[in-house]
């Protein structure tokens, strides 16, 4: 799991104030699995263009940070 995708897991369970908040929803293991799948929908969905990937990737992470919160 990358760095950033754990700093980003951090920001989403404390919030932007520091503050901590309720345990995540899901362990981090589950939110990269989660996130991989998303990445996956949306390639087929754009077409399964090649060279998005990273912003495949990207876009996935934020739609599973809001799926996230959403579940709270």
């Amino acid at each position: 799991m990358s760095t950033r995708m754990l700093d980003r897991l951090d920001e989403v369970v404390k919030g932007k104030r520091g503050k901590a908040k309720a345990a995540p929803v899901v362990d981090a293991q589950s939110f990269a699995e989660r996130v991989e799948k998303k990445a996956y929908e949306l390639y087929e969905r754009r077409g399964c263009k090649i060279g998005q990937d990273w912003q495949n990737w990207f876009d996935a992470e934020k739609l599973v940070e809001d799926e996230m919160i959403a579940e709270r």
